[in-house]
Formats: structure tokens, sequence, C-alpha cells
């Protein structure tokens, strides 16, 4: 299907806990030139590794993935607690070295896929965040700021530190493997980031390689969004001298339409025209192995404008 050596060509995996599909799986996606699964959604790493007989499971599904000369990108999970608290950060990187140090070596490991935003941040008000900003509220409450001033001045402070926290976190895999790779799946908010505390270019910057998840909401009708995945190539690839990985289709409202096989076609081309170095999807037919991940609505060759 595929070039497999001229593109990284991925897709998202569901069935971790299914080993009775894995072969039957792994053998088609091979076949149909799939490199990588991304193993993210409904993958709960830290309470695996905590129970023997699913971090059994884990290395049998690795085994079985390398067997096919798949690799996997795991994403470890993401704390509950403001990331900048002290001891929710030092059990962070406490657990992500101890990913690094149990998974880091077998060869279906590919890279960790950290959190695409500052967990427990973004919904927490200014009282909350005021527990770790002591030095900030000193700083710029001499500044005589208006009150939009203020909370760009904060905003600005946030992304920051999320930015210096994913260099941290990256510097602790680094250490304890460094074979490993590390990348975030951001949303298109990063890109334009009014709503967002993650500043794209400034995080991007500590990772090896960037994927591009645009998540629908961003165009009421399907024919407004035809060229949106080349838009979002060319602005993740303009922003940051990385490679681009693009998750295709994943702009499409999945409640209303239904991409079909054309339309995929041409996302795909439009981002590989445009300098993404990787592509994949979260499986869009009715294929045995995504089967409970399909796409539903009618087809979007069908749909009227509004």
């Amino acid at each position: 299907m595929f070039p497999r050596r001229k593109y990284q060509v991925f897709t998202y995996y569901y069935h971790v806990d299914n080993p009775d599909r894995w072969n039957t799986d792994f053998s088609e996606l091979k076949e149909n030139g799939i490199q990588y699964l991304v193993v993210s959604e409904g993958f709960n790493l830290k309470n695996i590794l905590t129970a023997n007989a699913e971090k059994e499971q884990l290395i049998r599904f690795l085994d079985a993935a390398d067997s096919q000369d798949l690799s996997c990108i795991l994403n470890p999970g993401n704390p509950r607690e403001l990331y900048l608290l002290p001891d929710a950060r030092r059990w962070r990187i406490d657990y992500i070295r101890h990913v690094a140090e149990t998974l880091g070596d077998h060869p279906a490991v590919y890279a960790l896929m950290l959190e695409d935003a500052p967990t427990g941040g973004v919904n927490a008000g200014l009282e909350r965040w005021k527990t770790v900003t002591a030095e900030l509220e000193g700083r710029i409450e001499s500044d005589n700021l208006t009150g939009d001033g203020y909370q760009h001045a904060v905003k600005r402070w946030q992304m920051k530190q999320y930015a210096d926290y994913t260099e941290e976190i990256v510097g602790v895999i680094k250490k304890a493997r460094t074979r490993l790779k590390t990348t975030i799946s951001f949303r298109m908010d990063a890109l334009f980031p009014n709503q967002s505390l993650v500043h794209y270019q400034d995080t991007a910057q500590h990772l090896d390689f960037v994927i591009i998840d645009a998540g629908s909401g961003w165009q009421g009708d399907p024919h407004e969004g035809r060229y949106l995945p080349r838009f979002i190539t060319n602005v993740a690839s303009e922003l940051v001298n990385k490679a681009v990985w693009i998750v295709i289709g994943s702009h499409v409202e999945q409640s209303r339409y239904q991409p079909e096989l054309r339309d995929i076609r041409e996302w795909t081309q439009q981002v590989m025209d445009h300098g993404a170095v990787g592509v994949g999807w979260r499986g869009w037919d009715a294929s045995h192995w995504s089967d409970q991940h399909t796409v539903r609505g009618v087809p979007m060759a069908e749909s009227k404008q509004a």
C-alpha cells in the first residue's frame, strides 16, 4: 500500500489485551505497509507495570509485534495532579525513568509519547496555580499590567514551564535509554494557542519527532475541511525543524460523516506533498482489526453544504 522506506506509516492499535487478534492483525498490517503501532487509548501502562500477569502479556504483545517487524509508540499515561507540584513532578520523573528502564531495551519499543498538555493545569483556576507561582506573582505585580496583560504574562509563564518540564522528562528518558525516541501527539490548538497552555515550537524542540492529530470541530461542513490536512502540515513543518507525522482524517466529525477511501487517499497525498515524514490514521474502514473504531455517519461525498 505504501513504499515502506519512503515514509513512516503508522496506525493506532487498540487490542493489546486481546492476544487472539495479534498474529492475524500484525500480519495484515505488515502486508499493507504499516510500520508503527501507536498504543495510547484504553491503555493504562502504570497499572500494567504493577501487575505481573498484565506486564507479561504486554511483553508478549511486544514480542509478537517485533516478530512482524512492527515498532510501537507507547503512551505512559498522564498524572492527575498539577504537574508543577513538587510531589507530582518527582513521581512523574521516577515513573518515566521506570518505564524507560523496564521497556526501553525491547526491540519493538520505538518511542514514548508524552502528554500533549500540562495535565492538571489547563482546567485549574489561577488560585490553584498560585501554589506554584509565588515568584512569578512578585515579578509581574511591579509591572503595573492591565488585566489582559496580567493574564497574558501568566499564560506565557505557564507555557514556558511546560516546555521546560518536557525538556526535563526527555532528558530522563535519554539518560535511561538513549535509543528511545520521544514524541508528543499535538492537537491543532497547540499550533494556534488561544486556549492551550502549550507552546508548540518551544515544546517540540526537545522531541525527536512530532505527531499532529488535529481533532474535529474546526469546521462545520466537510467541504470546508477538504484542504485542512495540507494546511496543518504546512504550519507544523514550518514552525519546527522536526520530522512531522500526521494523523489522517482526524479533523472529520466522526458522528456525522464517513470518509471514503478517496477522501483518505486525497488527504494522505496532501500531507506527503507538503512535507510530512509520517502518515497514519486511527482505523477508518470496517476491517476486523479496527471494527471497534470505525467512523460512523453519511459518506462525505453525499453530504450537503450547510
